[in-house]
């Protein structure tokens, strides 16, 4: 199929972060006069924004780029992202790209195309600044709720993990920006923020730390709720539960743990004890007792042996997650696990993944059963038939039903019930 004209097409893997910056460079693409189409086929320009948290990742990056190509031969197709900033060897392997862009300048895609058509030659593009902050969400965005970048950068540098690589070290957003850009999704309808980064508990400006944005968010814009996409747990401290007992921070929190083992987080490098998570999880379920809470859990370390995966089940059964991101161990180059002796077994890392996966399943299945006949918020995301879909203040999916017609981004009470398919249903309280 030739391709139409000024058309883009945007794939995205990885993180809600990805997501946030493929929608706002959608944005940036618009107003410079290119056209949105979701065939990949037609697009004369093919935006690829990567992710390398782990060796499926790049294999799945590689045969997206790939795939890309062969759907469409005549398109300029520009790949950027974490793959390209930590594995650029990777990325010169791919003859299928036309333009490569790292984190520094993917946001500035507008000018790399342009450079490009200039030449027609493969691309490296560099725009000469630190760009991982030139986003701003449009209203024209796909989704029902507003991601919102605050923060972009790790120096955490854990054993296992690439992405400090990737994204580079800590950078925050100003809180005027962040404020401006909610007001202004706000006035376009939007009453559920995300609010996300790669470290994001790290924030910190002149204004503050990441309690400090939160209670500015939520004291400002009261009409509107707010939700936390992931915080490692040195940062839930006295002052951020004071904040998350607002009735507009969502009952749902993602608190990494990676192992339920001492030996294997000292290994990983985490900064705290399996006994040190859980009294902050407690404090947590004192706070919102309703709460979803999901975690990321890494099985198959090296020096996982038979007594710290039994540690390990244990302490994944007695926190009880609602929702478990299990991944088995991948050995990324440049890390300090990559070295690890004591590997172990790939057949026994994946049993051990799939043992977690069942017990999280449970778990998730449990939880909504729990909720069951309890009243909550939910915003309306898409119209389906007779019902809308939904995601409650707790990160439950669910339809909605109204007797009532209902507006995309709207908030409504809901009361769940769950029908014999175990399909969570909430009826908007009139």
């Amino acid at each position: 199929m030739p391709t139409e004209p000024n058309t883009f097409y945007i794939g995205t893997l990885g993180c809600k972060l990805n997501i946030y910056e493929s929608e706002a460079i959608a944005g940036q693409l618009t107003e410079a006069g290119w056209t949105e189409i979701k065939d990949m086929s037609a697009a004369q320009l093919i935006f690829i924004n990567t992710c390398t948290v782990t060796s499926k990742a790049d294999a799945k990056c590689r045969n997206f780029i790939r795939r890309a190509r062969k759907a469409s031969p005549d398109a300029i197709i520009a790949v950027a992202g974490c793959m390209v900033t930590s594995r650029p060897e990777i990325a010169a392997s791919l003859p299928e790209a036309d333009i490569f862009l790292d984190n520094r300048s993917k946001s500035h895609i507008a000018d790399a195309v342009t450079d490009y058509m200039s030449r027609r030659t493969q691309l490296w593009y560099n725009c000469g600044s630190d760009g991982r902050l030139d986003y701003s969400m449009q209203e024209l965005t796909q989704h029902s709720r507003a991601f919102i970048k605050v923060e972009d950068g790790c120096t955490n540098f854990c054993s296992y993990c690439r992405i400090p690589f990737a994204r580079g070290p800590n950078i925050s957003r100003p809180l005027d920006d962040i404020m401006t850009e909610v007001q202004h999704l706000t006035d376009n309808g939007f009453r559920e923020f995300v609010i996300t980064g790669v470290n994001t508990g790290s924030y910190r400006t002149a204004d503050g730390d990441f309690t400090d944005l939160l209670n500015r968010l939520t004291s400002a814009f009261k009409e509107c709720r707010f939700r936390v996409s992931s915080i490692e747990p040195q940062y839930v401290d006295d002052g951020f539960l004071r904040v998350l007992a607002k009735p507009n921070v969502c009952a749902h929190l993602h608190i990494p743990i990676q192992s339920g083992s001492d030996k294997i987080l000292r290994l990983m490098e985490r900064r705290y004890t399996v006994a040190e998570y859980e009294e902050i999880i407690r404090k947590v379920r004192e706070v919102k007792p309703d709460l979803f809470l999901a975690t990321d859990l890494i099985v198959g370390f090296p020096s996982e042996d038979e007594t710290a995966w039994a540690e390990i089940l244990d302490t994944v059964r007695r926190i009880n997650f609602t929702y478990i991101h299990v991944f088995g161990f991948s050995p990324r180059e440049g890390t300090k696990a990559y070295s690890f002796g004591n590997k172990t077994p790939e057949r026994i890392r994946d049993e051990r993944v799939s043992i977690i996966q069942n017990i999280a399943n449970e778990n998730t299945q449990i939880y909504r059963r729990q909720n069951a006949g309890l009243v909550t918020t939910a915003v309306a995301e898409q119209k389906k038939g007779s019902y809308w879909t939904g995601k409650t203040d707790n990160y439950l999916d669910i339809r909605i039903r109204s007797s009532n017609p209902l507006q995309q981004r709207a908030m409504y009470r809901v009361k769940l019930s769950l029908d014999e398919n175990g399909v969570l249903w909430g009826e908007v309280n009139s």
